[in-house]
């Protein structure tokens, strides 16, 4: 029934040998990037985005003879939306830098609300370490602008 020499000992046949044969036919098709992609977004859109987008599938459809690979993003608010049209080609790139030349040829912004995946103590660190430190001397003025961006960082 299997030419392959290994595939079976004795009366049974190999399990490796039987999910090979069944996966390898979805992964030509969809590719085994798709997968990686969903489990490393944090890495590949940046631990702020990541925190308020959500993919949530990959459509595949033919134009001219070639797959046109269209990515579904779920953004919780609509800042958070337009913030990304404006980078869309920027989070095309680092798609493509990271996963291979041709993963994804565009994204779809769907704005949903969702609950954000960052707590408040990873909110404060990504905020506190994506903003330039300012030498304030006054202490309470220092102190009242630190209490101000930490009323902000938790309505985030």
């Amino acid at each position: 029934m299997y030419n392959h020499p290994k595939a079976r000992t004795g009366f049974f046949t190999s399990a490796s040998f039987l999910t090979t044969k069944l996966i390898t036919p979805i992964l030509k098709k969809h590719g085994i990037s798709d997968s990686k992609l969903f489990s490393d977004w944090g890495d590949i859109a940046g631990s702020l985005m990541a925190g308020k987008t959500l993919p949530l599938k990959i459509s595949s459809s033919k134009r001219g003879g070639k797959t046109f690979k269209l990515l579904h993003l779920s953004v919780s608010d609509s800042s958070t939306a337009l913030l990304l049209n404006y980078q869309k080609n920027l989070i095309l790139e680092k798609i493509s830098f990271y996963l291979g030349k041709d993963t994804i040829h565009d994204l779809k912004i769907i704005q949903s609300h969702f609950p954000s995946q960052l707590d408040t103590t990873e909110k404060l660190t990504v905020m506190q370490k994506s903003i330039a430190p300012v030498d304030i001397e006054d202490p309470d003025m220092r102190d009242a602008l630190t209490s101000l961006g930490n009323l902000i960082i938790n309505q985030l």
